[in-house]
């Protein structure tokens, strides 16, 4: 449930419509966190990062780019790293 709630959040983010995505990526990430996936849940504070800069909020996707970065560089996924 929570890879279908970020895969149409990307679809949402990706047509401009980044409320909407916002609402999916967290959506998701609640579901990750009860259910204890804590890769996914990391990999989508950079979707929750991004839908904010998106929106114009950049204190909030700061935060959010910066938590994704700093898993990305503990897990030397350089690819990750360069998307932040």
């Amino acid at each position: 449930l929570g890879d279908g709630m970020v895969a149409r959040g990307n679809v949402r983010s990706y047509i401009g419509e980044h409320a909407l995505a916002l609402a999916d990526f967290i959506a998701a990430q609640r579901i990750f966190d009860a259910a204890g996936l804590h890769a996914q849940s990391e990999r989508n504070l950079q979707n929750i990062g991004i839908a904010y800069r998106r929106m114009g909020e950049y204190d909030r996707a700061r935060r959010y780019l910066e938590q994704g970065r700093e898993i990305a560089l503990r897990q030397q996924d350089w690819p990750g790293v360069l998307v932040q």
